[in-house]
């Protein structure tokens, strides 16, 4: 026989004591504090990220060739495709630099047609998201431009009261009005 030997049997009493005294403790907390607290991981509801960014561009397309608009760091593109090939045109912010230069310039191309909403918006903030690139047609196409908006939290929230309990959370600078609404 060894001598570290550990008498389990002799301390399943012990063991059983120990497990009832926790199992009760965890019953008593339960009663005590109202259940589990699972945390916004575990509620259930919709939890969705927007950004509040006005439109500044309406863009349509009137013609025979896939048109399609997309927006990058430094540029907005427009591609064309037909049997002729392709034609891309690609207007640089720093050429145009106000969303009435990049109005101009989108009207200048074949068949494209741009009503601009707000003139002096700056043509770095064009917002490139959702939808984008996008397919040109006769339903306007909507460019969105950052920090044009004067929207703040207390706005979203009041705008979002009739739904119940809704979270909402500013993400980002408050120039950007991005919000995580729960």
């Amino acid at each position: 026989m060894f001598k570290n030997d550990i008498p389990v049997i002799k301390l399943r009493w012990v063991s059983w004591a120990i497990a009832l005294v926790l199992l009760a403790a965890g019953v008593v907390s339960l009663i005590v504090f109202n259940g589990f607290n699972l945390g916004v991981d575990f509620e259930s509801g919709l939890s969705q990220r927007i950004q509040i960014a006005p439109t500044g561009l309406e863009v349509t397309y009137d013609g025979n060739l896939d048109t399609v608009i997309s927006i990058s760091a430094s540029a907005l593109s427009v591609e064309q495709r037909g049997e002729g090939g392709v034609a891309t045109k690609s207007l640089r912010f720093t050429e145009y630099p106000t969303s009435g230069d990049l109005a101009q310039a989108l009207n200048s191309v074949d068949g494209v047609s741009a009503h601009v909403i707000d003139g002096s918006l700056k043509s770095r903030d064009l917002l490139s998201g959702y939808g984008f690139p996008a397919t040109l047609g006769t339903d306007p196409v909507g460019l969105n431009f950052r920090g044009a908006g004067s929207s703040s939290i207390e706005d979203v929230r009041s705008a979002l009261t009739a739904l119940g309990n809704v979270r909402v959370q500013t993400i980002g600078g408050g120039d950007s009005q991005t919000y995580q609404i729960r």
